[in-house]
């Protein structure tokens, strides 16, 4: 828990043979995997052969997540992943609320709220709605 609490935010890439690879935070974020499809699926296709070949580095580009291997004594610690090869990407606070939940299981409820409230000071949730004089948010404002 102290790693998570005050160590250096890291996240990690699952791979398609259900490995994980521990990394810098990525991005973009959140969902990682679909918006990079959707960057993919957006792009938009050039008019002629010279458009396509002068603009095929940059598509190339969105296809690979860049990955930072943390304290890492290589020369290299960036490394560029291709998309076909990870499923998905638990983001810090993610592995935060997956520790919450098991401190809770756990009967740690002390633990799990102090973890909480680390947590939303480093990514406040966000609120959905206007607030009203008390503070709270109306549901009527958050629907209409």
């Amino acid at each position: 828990m102290a790693t998570l609490l005050q160590g250096k935010p890291l996240c990690w890439v699952v791979t398609i043979k259900d490995e994980v690879i521990v990394s810098e935070p990525v991005s973009p974020r959140p969902f990682t995997r679909e918006a990079m499809e959707q960057a993919i699926a957006d792009w938009p296709k050039g008019k002629s052969p010279k458009e396509r070949r002068d603009k095929q580095l940059e598509f190339q580009r969105l296809h690979f997540l860049t990955i930072v291997l943390p304290e890492t004594k290589a020369d290299e610690p960036e490394y560029q992943l291709n998309i076909r090869f990870f499923t998905n990407v638990v983001h810090h606070e993610d592995l935060m609320l997956r520790r919450i939940d098991l401190l809770m299981d756990e009967s740690k409820f002390r633990t799990a709220f102090e973890m909480l409230l680390a947590l939303e000071r480093v990514a406040p949730p966000k609120r959905v709605g206007k607030k009203d004089g008390s503070g709270l948010v109306t549901s009527t404002d958050a629907i209409g």
